[in-house]
Protein backbone atom coordinates (compact mmCIF):
# COMPACT_ATOMS: atom_id res chain seq x y z
CA UNK A 1 0.00 0.00 0.00
CA UNK A 2 1.29 3.60 -0.80
CA UNK A 3 2.55 5.85 2.14
CA UNK A 4 3.45 9.16 2.96
CA UNK A 5 7.08 9.62 2.40
CA UNK A 6 8.37 9.17 6.24
CA UNK A 7 6.56 8.43 9.47
CA UNK A 8 10.02 9.53 10.77
CA UNK A 9 10.65 13.06 11.50
CA UNK A 10 14.50 13.61 12.31
CA UNK A 11 15.57 16.94 11.39
CA UNK A 12 19.09 16.31 13.81
CA UNK A 13 19.72 13.67 11.02
CA UNK A 14 23.04 12.34 12.89
CA UNK A 15 21.12 11.09 16.37
CA UNK A 16 19.89 7.95 14.41
CA UNK A 17 21.00 6.60 10.88
CA UNK A 18 19.77 6.70 7.49
CA UNK A 19 19.19 2.75 8.34
CA UNK A 20 17.57 2.98 11.92
CA UNK A 21 15.08 5.61 10.37
CA UNK A 22 13.94 3.42 7.45
CA UNK A 23 14.13 0.36 9.98
CA UNK A 24 11.69 2.14 12.35
CA UNK A 25 9.78 4.04 9.35
CA UNK A 26 8.82 0.31 7.78
CA UNK A 27 7.78 -0.74 10.83
CA UNK A 28 4.84 1.92 10.93
CA UNK A 29 4.48 1.07 7.63
CA UNK A 30 3.54 -2.06 8.88
CA UNK A 31 1.40 -1.03 11.24
CA UNK A 32 -0.66 1.08 9.13
CA UNK A 33 -1.07 -1.97 6.72
CA UNK A 34 -1.91 -4.83 9.58
CA UNK A 35 -4.21 -3.16 11.52
CA UNK A 36 -7.68 -1.95 11.20
CA UNK A 37 -8.81 1.84 11.35
CA UNK A 38 -10.16 3.00 14.36
CA UNK A 39 -11.47 6.27 12.60
CA UNK A 40 -14.95 7.32 11.37
CA UNK A 41 -13.48 8.46 8.25
CA UNK A 42 -10.29 6.30 7.04
CA UNK A 43 -8.26 6.69 3.90
CA UNK A 44 -6.24 4.63 1.35
CA UNK A 45 -2.96 5.60 2.48
CA UNK A 46 -3.05 4.00 5.92
CA UNK A 47 -5.91 1.38 6.48
CA UNK A 48 -4.53 1.29 10.13
CA UNK A 49 -3.20 2.84 13.28
CA UNK A 50 -0.37 4.93 12.70
CA UNK A 51 3.02 5.65 14.56
CA UNK A 52 5.25 8.27 14.48
CA UNK A 53 8.65 9.01 15.52
CA UNK A 54 10.07 12.56 15.99
CA UNK A 55 13.75 12.39 16.65
CA UNK A 56 15.10 15.89 18.22
CA UNK A 57 18.11 16.77 19.53
CA UNK A 58 16.67 19.63 22.43
CA UNK A 59 13.34 21.35 23.40
CA UNK A 60 12.83 24.48 24.60
CA UNK A 61 11.47 25.34 27.62
CA UNK A 62 12.53 25.34 31.28
CA UNK A 63 10.52 21.91 32.49
CA UNK A 64 12.55 19.26 29.92
CA UNK A 65 9.91 16.69 30.65
CA UNK A 66 6.54 18.90 30.37
CA UNK A 67 8.04 20.39 26.52
CA UNK A 68 8.63 17.00 25.58
CA UNK A 69 5.33 16.06 26.48
CA UNK A 70 3.42 18.42 24.96
CA UNK A 71 5.20 18.47 22.18
CA UNK A 72 4.47 14.99 21.66
CA UNK A 73 0.66 15.85 22.25
CA UNK A 74 0.66 18.73 19.64
CA UNK A 75 2.47 16.19 16.57
CA UNK A 76 -0.16 13.77 17.70
CA UNK A 77 -2.89 16.33 17.16
CA UNK A 78 -1.06 17.89 14.10
CA UNK A 79 1.24 15.75 12.00
CA UNK A 80 -0.96 14.79 9.41
CA UNK A 81 -0.18 10.91 8.92
CA UNK A 82 -1.94 10.02 5.40
CA UNK A 83 -4.79 11.86 6.30
CA UNK A 84 -5.19 9.88 9.63
CA UNK A 85 -7.71 10.77 12.09
CA UNK A 86 -5.41 11.31 15.78
CA UNK A 87 -8.03 9.02 17.73
CA UNK A 88 -5.62 5.94 15.62
CA UNK A 89 -2.64 7.79 16.05
CA UNK A 90 0.64 7.09 18.67
CA UNK A 91 3.71 9.95 18.42
CA UNK A 92 6.93 9.45 20.16
CA UNK A 93 9.51 11.87 20.67
CA UNK A 94 12.78 11.50 21.62
CA UNK A 95 14.46 14.63 22.80
CA UNK A 96 17.91 12.95 22.43
CA UNK A 97 20.61 16.05 23.96
CA UNK A 98 17.35 16.52 26.91
CA UNK A 99 17.35 12.43 27.59
CA UNK A 100 13.47 12.58 27.46
CA UNK A 101 11.12 10.02 25.69
CA UNK A 102 7.60 10.85 25.64
CA UNK A 103 4.59 8.66 24.12
CA UNK A 104 1.47 10.49 23.17
CA UNK A 105 -1.10 8.30 22.29
CA UNK A 106 -4.64 8.89 20.79
CA UNK A 107 -8.12 7.66 22.33
CA UNK A 108 -8.76 4.38 20.59
CA UNK A 109 -5.23 3.65 20.41
CA UNK A 110 -4.78 4.24 24.39
CA UNK A 111 -7.24 1.35 24.71
CA UNK A 112 -4.55 -0.92 23.11
CA UNK A 113 -2.06 0.71 23.73
CA UNK A 114 -2.01 1.26 27.74
CA UNK A 115 0.04 3.23 30.60
CA UNK A 116 1.05 -0.36 31.55
CA UNK A 117 2.28 -1.35 28.10
CA UNK A 118 3.95 1.45 27.36
CA UNK A 119 6.11 1.56 30.85
CA UNK A 120 7.33 -1.95 30.23
CA UNK A 121 7.87 -1.90 26.64
CA UNK A 122 10.36 1.38 27.87
CA UNK A 123 11.74 -1.29 30.04
CA UNK A 124 12.41 -3.62 27.59
CA UNK A 125 14.78 -0.94 25.45
CA UNK A 126 16.29 0.61 28.50
CA UNK A 127 19.45 -1.47 27.55
CA UNK A 128 19.43 -0.28 24.32
CA UNK A 129 19.45 3.45 25.40
CA UNK A 130 21.86 2.73 28.31
CA UNK A 131 24.19 1.29 25.39
CA UNK A 132 23.59 5.03 23.47
CA UNK A 133 21.63 2.72 20.76
CA UNK A 134 18.99 5.05 20.17
CA UNK A 135 17.80 3.45 16.26
CA UNK A 136 17.80 0.15 17.81
CA UNK A 137 15.65 1.26 20.84
CA UNK A 138 13.43 3.44 18.55
CA UNK A 139 12.30 0.36 16.18
CA UNK A 140 12.29 -2.08 18.95
CA UNK A 141 9.59 0.17 20.72
CA UNK A 142 7.84 0.74 17.70
CA UNK A 143 7.47 -2.56 17.02
CA UNK A 144 5.95 -3.31 20.81
CA UNK A 145 3.69 -0.57 19.82
CA UNK A 146 2.67 -1.64 16.66
CA UNK A 147 2.12 -5.72 18.56
CA UNK A 148 -0.03 -4.05 20.83
CA UNK A 149 -2.54 -2.32 18.53
CA UNK A 150 -2.25 -5.37 16.87
CA UNK A 151 -3.83 -7.11 19.95
CA UNK A 152 -0.93 -9.72 19.59
CA UNK A 153 0.53 -8.39 23.08
CA UNK A 154 2.63 -6.21 24.45
CA UNK A 155 5.86 -7.66 23.44
CA UNK A 156 8.78 -6.82 21.13
CA UNK A 157 8.85 -9.62 18.37
CA UNK A 158 12.03 -7.75 16.47
CA UNK A 159 15.62 -7.48 17.48
CA UNK A 160 15.74 -3.73 15.83
CA UNK A 161 18.88 -2.55 13.80
CA UNK A 162 22.03 -1.13 15.06
CA UNK A 163 22.59 3.05 15.42
CA UNK A 164 24.96 5.52 15.68
CA UNK A 165 26.08 6.28 19.23
CA UNK A 166 24.87 9.59 21.30
CA UNK A 167 24.83 10.37 25.30
CA UNK A 168 21.73 9.46 26.90
CA UNK A 169 20.19 9.44 30.12
CA UNK A 170 16.15 8.96 29.47
CA UNK A 171 13.36 9.61 31.44
CA UNK A 172 9.92 8.00 30.23
CA UNK A 173 6.72 10.66 30.48
CA UNK A 174 3.14 9.72 28.85
CA UNK A 175 1.01 11.94 27.49
CA UNK A 176 -2.65 10.46 27.61
CA UNK A 177 -5.95 12.27 26.61
CA UNK A 178 -4.81 15.65 26.32
CA UNK A 179 -3.78 15.51 29.36
CA UNK A 180 -0.31 14.95 31.22
CA UNK A 181 0.14 11.29 33.13
CA UNK A 182 4.21 12.16 34.20
CA UNK A 183 5.74 8.56 34.91
CA UNK A 184 9.42 9.96 34.58
CA UNK A 185 12.01 7.63 35.32
CA UNK A 186 15.27 8.17 35.19
CA UNK A 187 18.23 6.00 34.12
Amino acid sequence: MPHAPSFVCRPHGYIISDADARSINKESEDTCDDTKCPCKTCNNLCNGFSIGTAVLDKVTGSNKPVAVDKMAEDLLLEWEFNGQCSDGRVQIVLADGDGYLSTARGKEAAKKLTDKCVTQLYNDIQADLYKNDEGRALHRLVNGYRNALRGKGCKITTAGASANSQNLAVALTVALFGLFLSKSVSL
